[in-house]
């Protein structure tokens, strides 16, 4: 179903080291998947007869002129959709990163709380030691991104916006796959790797290595035994991405939960990465207003 369309949607205009970086991956012969989606993205709206307006990362964010949150859209960076959260009170309504109902598909040892408690726990022997926020966090407008350190003694000196925030610290673990599946209303929209054999790769076409290695993907019943889980737990929103890789030395595994806000495309069509971030939009808007 092809969610209602927008009266009038916002995307995020590149900054000038964002096209630079662009520039020299083309040279590469590569793809910068974030500027090719602000494109892409601007141009599926506008194909759909949508008006869209550009708006620039370092700008305050713009009126809405009597346009309610559910009658526009916004296409953005992170830390730029994180504003626009923010301004409607949505944060905290974000999908979590590592959702209960899938623990046992982590596969690694975890531990979960506030920097005070792991510090106190048995993470604080974990050496290395992946961290990462339970949801995603900007503090001083820089997201926080997950992060492979020698002891979780960093933590102790952990930003003050972050001291009562739940953290997810987890064993650190090497990675031969890691795949992006995309799901909207419980439908997988496509499975797409973003890295194979340890190196970011995404996008590409797995498909000859997956031939000779099925067992880097994720299998269909795998996956769909995952999604019914999310859904009969209550957790899932209508458009989210699984990341699931294959842990090296061992078996399919959990690599986190993506809300469909700002999420990198890898391989999907524009039509189903703008139908992912509409129904996605749309449901936190209704879920405000209700």
């Amino acid at each position: 179903m092809t969610p209602p369309l927008p009266r009038l949607a916002f995307v995020q205009v590149p900054t000038p080291r964002q096209r630079a970086a662009a520039e020299a991956a083309l040279a590469r012969g590569e793809i910068e998947p974030f500027l090719h989606d602000l494109t892409t993205i601007h141009a599926e709206l506008e194909r759909r007869g949508v008006e869209v307006r550009p708006i620039d990362s370092d700008a305050d964010l713009p009126e809405l002129g009597g346009l309610r949150p559910e009658d526009i859209f916004v296409f953005a960076g992170l830390a730029m959709t994180w504003r626009w959260l923010q301004r409607f009170g949505w944060e905290a309504r974000l999908a979590p990163s590592y959702p209960m109902a899938l623990e046992g598909l982590l596969n690694r040892r975890t531990w979960r709380g506030t920097p005070a408690a792991l510090l106190a726990g048995p993470a604080a022997s974990a050496a290395p030691v992946f961290v990462k926020t339970c949801r995603p966090c900007f503090p001083d407008g820089e997201r926080f991104d997950g992060q492979v350190w020698p002891r979780l003694d960093p933590l102790a000196e952990i930003h003050p916006s972050l001291r009562d925030e739940p953290f997810l610290c987890s064993e650190a673990v090497g990675w031969v796959s890691e795949y992006r599946c995309y799901v909207l209303h419980g439908r997988v929209l496509g499975v797409h790797a973003y890295q194979l054999l340890g190196v970011f790769c995404g996008p590409v076409d797995g498909s000859e290595l997956e031939r000779h290695m099925p067992e880097i993907r994720p299998a269909p019943d795998f996956l769909a035994a995952a999604i019914a889980r999310l859904a009969a737990s209550g957790e899932a929103p209508a458009g989210y991405a699984l990341d699931f890789g294959l842990k090296a030395h061992g078996s399919m595994s959990l690599v986190e939960l993506n809300d469909a806000v700002a999420l990198t495309n890898y391989g999907l069509s524009s039509a189903d990465h703008l139908d992912l971030h509409l129904a996605r939009w749309q449901e936190l808007a209704r879920a405000a207003a209700a």
